[in-house]
């Protein structure tokens, strides 16, 4: 957990190439980890070092306006409401957390949750394996598509705002305006 901790190697290698990104150019930013820092499937909790990456990390992502957080790891789909400090908040304030741990293996599914859910909780797939599609519509709205293998049609679907700009950090302002992009979910 050294490694992860405030002021790490790094955490200044990360914090550096979160400012070295020039948002006229490249106005989404998405990060990759391998442990995922939301979950609530009852298996892979309370790992030592995802709990102090997060710990670490989280702010610094939320504060570079980071629109989404891919994980494995875990072996099922899941995808938060947006997140920031473990709490839900709307929409564009803060990444999404999507767990993709359900390409196969030979461990197979983990289809076993916690359960009440948690707010930030908005889908969840242990019974399937799946992948995801990432489209990039304009420089406020994606749109990210989950579907099981052995279909041709997305179970999970939501438009992903750019925290960047509705956080006013982007020239964008807050709020969504009128992108020509319908908001919110598609299924859930």
């Amino acid at each position: 957990t050294q490694g992860v901790r405030l002021r790490s190697a790094q955490y200044a290698w990360l914090e550096a190439d979160l400012d070295g990104v020039d948002r006229s150019l490249t106005p989404w930013v998405f990060a990759f980890y391998h442990g995922p820092f939301y979950n609530s499937n009852v298996n892979h909790q309370g790992e030592v070092a995802t709990a102090a990456s997060r710990e670490a990390m989280e702010p610094l992502l939320a504060a570079h306006g980071v629109a989404a957080v891919f994980a494995g790891h875990v072996h099922s789909y899941e995808r938060t409401h947006p997140v920031v400090g473990g709490a839900r908040v709307a929409p564009g304030l803060g990444p999404v957390y999507i767990v993709v741990g359900d390409g196969g293996n030979r461990e197979g599914l983990y289809n076993a949750w916690q359960e009440p859910a948690a707010e930030w909780v908005a889908y969840r797939n242990g019974s399937s394996y799946g992948h995801g599609r990432l489209k990039v519509l304009n420089d406020t709205k994606a749109l990210w598509s989950w579907l099981p293998n052995n279909t041709v049609s997305a179970e999970d679907e939501v438009y992903l705002e750019n925290p960047w700009y509705y956080q006013g950090s982007g020239g964008g302002g807050g709020g969504g305006g009128d992108d020509g992009v319908d908001q919110g979910v598609i299924a859930a």
